[in-house]
């Protein structure tokens, strides 16, 4: 598949065919006058049988081959639609961190270098995985560059997906899933996409749930961030009101043994109030002031709608939110933090 046959700054004439036959059109050189056989390539990555070592290896040689202009030009022009489905694909044929990492390397570095088209393709396959569960979570599915939206398919699959990943308990990947949903969030509410509101709509029960459930129980605050930069739009877009209200509230019986206790309040606004003045505790207690900013910034959102009821304020005033909110007031000296901080304070202290 990948040959080496000495030094030199200039490609000698390539073989007719590789070692298995492939013909010499599906052959690139590099500038060391060895070749890559992209079908070889292609069949190595592509079976969960190949061992590891031979894939890491190939992925390497292939990753300093795109170093090369002449070559990765001419895998951009004449090769590129054969190289990135393995490529992708291979994403679910091996558990193995390094390798995604070699891979994930290479589809961007190869996306930088295609444009738009090649890109399309790239996130196209790569929501298509995600959107069907093909991929087990895992750290090698950790994804944070899918800015282009457009060329996702099965958009609903890919949002449902990505939802569940939230219930894993590793913060690592909940933080890039939360950042993920934040930025498909940021892209429906630019581009007014319509569909985009819908669909959010479909999962927004689950998805407020469990984003409030990890954000009350992670130590990160790179996650807390994350979390509270997608409650924000959330809000922003008017799906947290909307919970809020009883008909959003009402959870089927499985869902309801997985959020939250159930009681008799567990299908009214009571218990999300209760969840969401939990989860919001720790990130205004963060020594972070960008996660404490963000969350009081969020609060301030949540306090301005109009559905915002005097019994929900009540909840956060009796979690002792208020306190919270004094206790930054008290150790601050920032004048942003102080500016956020004076609008909260006259509404919360209406239930004092």
């Amino acid at each position: 598949m990948i040959s080496d046959d000495g030094e030199g700054s200039h490609p000698a004439s390539p073989p007719l065919t590789c070692s298995q036959g492939h013909r010499s059109s599906l052959q690139l050189q590099t500038q060391q006058g060895g070749c890559i056989c992209l079908l070889c390539f292609s069949n190595l990555i592509s079976s969960p049988n190949s061992p590891t070592f031979h894939v890491s290896y190939a992925l390497s040689q292939l990753s300093l081959a795109i170093s090369q202009p002449w070559f990765l030009h001419g895998l951009i022009t004449f090769h590129v639609h054969i190289i990135i489905s393995p490529l992708v694909h291979s994403l679910s044929s091996f558990d193995d961190e390094p390798i995604a990492h070699q891979i994930i390397d290479l589809i961007v570095g190869i996306c930088s270098a295609g444009g738009s088209e090649v890109l399309g393709e790239a996130v196209a396959r790569v929501s298509d995985l995600l959107s069907s569960g093909a991929l087990a979570w895992s750290r090698r599915q950790v994804y944070t560059n899918l800015n282009p939206y457009i060329y996702v398919k099965d958009k609903d699959g890919l949002i449902n997906n990505l939802v569940i990943g939230l219930r894993l308990p590793s913060e690592e990947i909940q933080g890039e899933i939360l950042f993920v949903l934040y930025r498909i969030a940021v892209l429906q509410c630019t581009s007014r996409d319509d569909e985009g509101a819908d669909l959010f709509s479909a999962h927004c029960a689950k998805l407020l749930h469990l984003s409030l459930e990890a954000l009350m129980k992670t130590q990160s605050d790179d996650v807390r961030l994350n979390c509270v930069a997608l409650l924000k739009v959330l809000a922003q877009r008017g799906f947290l009101e909307n919970a809020f209200s009883s008909d959003f509230n009402i959870m089927d019986t499985y869902e309801a043994d997985n959020f939250m206790q159930t009681t008799d309040d567990s299908n009214n606004g009571s218990s999300l109030s209760t969840l969401l003045a939990e989860a919001i505790k720790a990130p205004l207690l963060s020594p972070d002031s960008q996660v404490q900013i963000a969350t009081l910034d969020f609060i301030y959102h949540c306090l301005s709608w109009e559905g915002f009821s005097g019994k929900q304020i009540h909840v956060l005033v009796e979690e002792n939110v208020v306190d919270y909110i004094f206790e930054i007031l008290r150790l601050s000296s920032k004048d942003l933090l102080f500016l956020l901080l004076v609008p909260l304070l006259p509404k919360a202290m209406l239930e004092e």
